[in-house]
């Protein structure tokens, strides 16, 4: 992996050939202080704190219930891109008793997602330079919250007007490299005209490039320990 310097002596040296720069969002411009399953025991604490004790159990719940819910979705349309919502209904099912205080849960996991998000030095550094360098700015991301609330996280921490391409509002992903294709024919452009940047590896680099993007390595997160 390129260091962070490097990264930005390519960065620079590929603005000129490009009209759009794409970044990933978590862990690219955006990075949590905390992991994301984290995020869910956070979401239980608030929540036994405001409809008893019955939410003891909540997080491991929560991620059964997005492993279910992607299951169901690629056994029904042939892919698993889920929505906050698709989750929370599965939840519902899961937990009936709970189903009078699920938007309100639903809504403390969002509260939770900006509390624990914060800018991301590196990503916002080429985000500046992209900026400065007048070209068009977009995020896409492989995500269950969706585009307006990504938008939302993104206002919070400075970014300007972000224009997002979210997985779970097109049924697509970086992964399979549809939401490439989709972004590309939303925009009008040639797909060698978009430079994009993402800390994963599989999706954010060699599946951009197979998508006929220009990328460049960017430093992956450091991974959760088992």
């Amino acid at each position: 992996m390129n260091s962070p310097s490097t990264l930005l002596r390519n960065f620079q040296d590929s603005l000129p050939h490009v009209r759009t720069v794409s970044f990933d969002v978590f862990d690219t411009t955006l990075q949590r202080i905390v992991y994301p399953k984290e995020v869910f025991a956070l979401v239980e604490v608030e929540a036994v704190k405001q409809f008893g004790k019955q939410f003891h159990g909540y997080a491991d719940k929560r991620i059964r219930a997005e492993i279910r819910a992607r299951k169901l979705k690629e056994k029904e349309c042939g892919h698993s891109e889920v929505s906050l919502e698709e989750i929370y209904e599965e939840i519902r099912h899961m937990v009936p008793q709970w189903t009078n205080c699920i938007s309100d849960v639903l809504k403390i996991e969002v509260d939770q997602e900006e509390r624990c998000c914060r800018v991301h030095p590196l990503g916002h550094k080429l985000y500046q330079l992209a900026r400065s360098a007048g070209k068009q700015i977009i995020f896409i991301s492989d995500m269950y919250l969706g585009a307006e609330r990504i938008k939302s996280l993104l206002l919070t921490q400075g970014y300007s007007d972000p224009k997002v391409f979210c997985s779970s509002d097109h049924a697509c992903n970086k992964s399979n490299t549809g939401l490439y294709k989709l972004v590309i024919d939303a925009l009008g452009i040639e797909s060698s005209g978009l430079l994009h940047i993402g800390d994963n590896a599989f999706s954010d680099y060699k599946q951009a490039l197979h998508a006929g993007f220009r990328s460049l390595p960017f430093p992956e997160a450091p991974k959760p320990h088992k």
